[in-house]
């Protein structure tokens, strides 16, 4: 069984995004073992204007894909000493994420096709005796 695929499909996003970022500074934090206490969007997000005044505050605020995903180290607490790093862009992690998805599609559309071949040889075997 491939556990890389496994570990795949059932890794938190903490490791998802650890295991794509490109910032160097960011993985040789990670490779010491520091694992982030929160992880959030760094920035405003951008209003939009000409929507109906009727719809909450946050329907009318989007975040772009150039907005910034953050981890948070050392922030249990108010006054914490905490200090964040960016590791990648909404953009990426949205790439990362379809790309995933495609790679899972493949994998259980072989196994739903390789179960299909197998029953209907069975079936064959079984109807001719």
């Amino acid at each position: 069984m491939n556990y890389y695929l496994l570990a795949l499909f059932l890794a938190p996003p903490f490791l998802r995004i650890s295991r794509k970022t490109r910032v160097e500074k960011m993985r040789k934090v990670l490779t010491e073992g520091h694992r982030p206490s929160c992880i959030t969007v760094g920035g405003e997000p951008i209003p939009i204007s000409g929507l109906p005044p009727e719809w909450e505050s946050a329907q009318k605020r989007a975040y772009t894909p150039a907005h910034s995903v953050m981890y948070l180290f050392n922030v249990t607490r108010y006054g914490g000493q905490g200090k964040g790093e960016r590791v990648c862009t909404l953009g990426e992690l949205e790439k990362w994420l379809a790309d995933e998805k495609d790679v899972r599609k493949y994998y259980l559309g072989a196994v739903a096709l390789g179960f299909i071949a197998i029953t209907f040889i069975a079936l064959r075997f079984v109807t001719t005796g």
